[in-house]
């Protein structure tokens, strides 16, 4: 296995492999709170998802590209909550892009790859919890551990207090002449030897004859390792009556035969949502939130897009909007930190960058928005345990695209 693991962003050499690259550099900024990973136009980075741990430790999971070809995938890591950051792990045959990363409860570390159609299907990657971030191994190849077919569309990950992982995705069913998708969501829990024992935990679709796709997934926070966690997937599920959202929840880790749908409701059906998303999120005291786009007719022949926010408050059936732009624009992942605060980014017309819209508590009309660098795309979006926002994705300028990464204080 080629995992490479350099102790500072230079030069490394893979000689087993006879692999020889340079390393991007970790470039400064004038905001302490930005970094950038390389400036080299001949060298393209990005981030497509970070994650955090309750020590303070932040991981952001991507990949470079040399001379348009595929060079190694990379973990950046800041021990020291985003002051500063090095590589963690550098590996180069991982079948596939490092495309969402979560924490468990001891602190290990797991990344997702991106599957290739039919070829491997997606893999996760693992590093203890000791190593932090560093000595990253691959643990699960999907093919090989759930049903033939299965396919990690949505590269949607997540992990609780006691090491469950879960995935969420769909798989096609062939019935007759007829193949549908099928919402399906998988679970590894923990062997002792540090790997994960897969098994499908719930497939789901309201008619036979429509498909089905899980498109977000998130666990309630909670630092209680021995009591069940609380999961929730939302999808897009066909019927008689036209495509609609569903959330489904199970409070007991997700075992087989726990789940309950909790909502239905007119949503954002895309089933593909874009790479690297994260647009569903829990609060602490059990709200839910999805993020999405809605279409907004706004004449018998002309319509558009707007960015949108739901809310399913603890204990009710009915979702409602409680934010939505009144220009064309789309949102794509929430978060919400310990204290109830909600945080959304999207894009929007008439600003070419990303935009951060916040709420105290998630309310309707309580909504503040907040423009960020032009020219940036974020795809990972993070909260640490102190309430401080991270973002992770790229921003491109005339002769370079850049990894970046970028972290907000706690107001």
């Amino acid at each position: 296995m080629k995992t490479l693991i350099p102790k500072s962003l230079a030069s490394f050499t893979c000689a087993a492999a006879l692999f020889m690259a340079p390393l991007a550099n970790l470039q400064a900024s004038d905001d302490p709170n930005i970094v950038f990973l390389d400036s080299d136009p001949s060298i393209y980075t990005g981030f497509w998802d970070i994650a955090g741990a309750p020590g303070g430790e932040v991981y952001a999971v991507g990949f470079v590209i040399e001379n348009d070809d595929p060079a190694y995938e990379v973990v950046l890591r800041s021990l020291d909550r985003g002051a500063t950051w090095d590589t963690a792990s550098v590996v180069t045959d991982s079948h596939g892009t490092f495309i969402n990363a979560a924490v468990d409860g001891g602190t290990n570390l797991y990344v997702v790859t991106s599957g290739s159609g039919g070829g491997t299907g997606g893999e996760v990657w693992r590093s203890a919890a000791p190593h932090q971030g560093a000595n990253l191994r691959r643990v699960t190849t999907f093919n090989d551990v759930l049903p033939s077919g299965y396919r990690l569309r949505t590269e949607t990950l997540a992990a609780d207090a006691a090491g469950n992982v879960f995935v969420a995705g769909y798989r096609p069913v062939t019935s007759g002449r007829t193949t549908l998708a099928r919402w399906m969501v998988a679970r590894g829990t923990p062997t002792a030897g540090g790997g994960l024992n897969w098994s499908v935990v719930d497939e789901f679709t309201v008619d036979s004859k429509y498909g089905s796709f899980a498109t977000g997934l998130a666990v309630r926070p909670s630092n209680d390792q021995s009591a069940p966690s609380e999961v929730w997937v939302r999808g897009t599920v066909g019927s008689k009556s036209g495509d609609r959202v569903v959330l489904r929840r199970s409070v007991q880790s997700g075992a087989p035969d726990t789940w309950q749908t909790s909502a239905t409701y007119s949503g954002d059906t895309r089933w593909e949502r874009g790479i690297g998303v994260k647009s569903l999120a829990v609060g602490g005291a059990g709200q839910v939130y999805d993020v999405g786009m809605v279409k907004v007719a706004l004449s018998r022949k002309l319509s558009e897009n707007r960015w949108a926010t739901w809310r399913l408050a603890p204990g009710a059936s009915n979702v409602e909007i409680v934010d939505q732009l009144t220009v064309s624009s789309a949102a794509y992942k929430v978060a919400v930190d310990a204290l109830g605060r909600v945080y959304v980014q999207g894009g929007r017309s008439g600003f070419d960058g990303s935009v951060v819209r916040a709420s105290v508590n998630g309310n309707s009309g309580s909504w503040g928005d907040y423009d960020l660098a032009e020219n940036a795309s974020f795809y990972g979006m993070n909260l640490d345990n102190e309430g401080s926002l991270y973002l992770a994705g790229e921003l491109c300028e005339p002769d370079a695209c850049l990894g970046y990464v970028r972290k907000s204080p706690a107001p």
